[in-house]
């Protein structure tokens, strides 16, 4: 829900993506003030002390980092948002380590992903001004801090801090489908990433990624991968396609802009579509192991898929699989990361470790994460991540 008048500056060089920006979040309850420039948009923020500023990063005469930066050491507690074309994911790190709250990737396809972002925002910063009278000096210290932290380490949490952003909330529930999962990181940047929406009540699409190796540039490929399955959900909704109620195009379509983004860096994944209303599961994979665990009515199997990872093979193929069910379907989904810390020698003893969990722990997640001591390791040697996605027919 909107903060009732709030007052947001949106400055942006594009006046058809300004004001598309400014009309919507007018319709939401906002008062909104429109800048075309950085060197505008200062004036208006020093004359009209807006909540929270949207600010472009590309823009001439001053760019949004320099606006950034002059924002921050003038009122640190006015949160600032950063919105960026997907190109230019290293502006986004730069701004995040100078202070912003939060980014949006161009183009902007979900006006109420902006929206979001703003209402997080504006309620975090309402949560700091409570307990502004000691938090004041905690915060002026740890920026003197920062100013002297190595590049490096400052990209890695600036990293970290885009990944946690774009995490969906968990658990969920709705329309007799559950989803959990926890993503515990290993000391570097995750390389795991899970989400899932619905496509409409009751149809549920979901994914669970592992990218090759650690640090920013792993980072950036679950933005990527994030933001094209995005992309296709917003086609979806506006009938511009369909590959996005089909997992194998899904896929296929992921690879083809791995590559074409010349990142260097490969990835596996596993998705499925949980259709609640006809009782049907539809899913592919990308080379993703160990192995998704399904119960279907109570029957345990493992869906074993080889497959090509994305990213590496531009001939590469997927294939859709679809399994049908009477009463319950349930789904157990894990990075790699969870076999390492099997202390079994064979690769076989792991992978039965992981049926015999998902069965003792009837797919609950926290009783997993508890089986496993996950919250207890300090220096993982990899990401650990579990999802399950279960529905549950309700009896009449």
């Amino acid at each position: 829900m909107a903060v009732a008048k709030a007052t947001l500056l949106v400055i942006d060089d594009d006046a058809s993506v300004r004001e598309s920006l400014a009309g919507y979040l007018e319709d939401s309850g906002y008062d909104v003030l429109q800048a075309c420039d950085g060197v505008e948009g200062l004036d208006i923020f020093y004359r009209e002390l807006p909540d929270l500023v949207l600010c472009d990063l590309r823009m001439p005469r001053k760019d949004g980092l320099a606006v950034l930066q002059e924002v921050v050491e003038q009122r640190p507690d006015v949160p600032f948002i950063v919105v960026s074309g997907a190109g230019v994911m290293s502006d986004v790190v730069s701004a995040l380590r100078f202070g912003a709250a939060d980014y949006i990737v161009k183009p902007v396809t979900d006006l109420a992903v902006v929206e979001h972002a703003i209402d997080r925002a504006l309620e975090r910063v309402r949560l700091l001004r409570e307990n502004n009278r000691y938090r004041d000096t905690l915060e002026d210290t740890n920026q003197k801090l920062q100013d002297t932290i190595e590049t490096l380490e400052a990209d890695l949490r600036a990293g970290r801090h885009v990944q946690q952003t774009m995490l969906p909330a968990r658990p969920f529930k709705a329309h007799g489908i559950q989803v959990d999962y926890v993503l515990q990181p290993s000391m570097f940047l995750s390389g795991d990433f899970v989400d899932y929406f619905e496509l409409q009540p009751g149809v549920l699409l979901h994914y669970i990624v592992d990218v090759a190796g650690h640090g920013v540039s792993s980072a950036m490929v679950t933005i990527l991968i994030r933001n094209e399955v995005n992309r296709l959900r917003y086609e979806w909704r506006y009938k511009i396609s369909q590959h996005v109620e089909h997992p194998a195009e899904v896929l296929a379509l992921l690879n083809q802009e791995l590559l074409r983004s010349n990142i260097g860096k490969h990835a596996t994944l596993f998705i499925g579509i949980l259709d609640s209303l006809n009782q049907t599961y539809r899913y592919a994979n990308a080379a993703h192991f160990p192995y998704p665990i399904v119960a279907v009515d109570d029957q345990f199997r493992t869906l074993e898929l080889p497959s090509s990872p994305l990213g590496l093979f531009a001939e590469a193929r997927y294939e859709e699989h679809s399994l049908t069910y009477s009463e319950q379907l349930a789904v157990a989904m894990c990075s790699d990361g969870l076999l390492e810390i099997n202390p079994a020698q064979s690769l076989s003893e792991r992978e039965e470790a992981w049926l015999s969990l998902v069965r003792n722990c009837r797919f609950n997640v926290p009783e997993m994460s508890r089986a496993l001591n996950l919250h207890d390791i300090e220096e993982a040697p990899d990401d650990m991540t579990v999802m399950t996605v279960a529905h549950w027919k309700e009896k009449s």
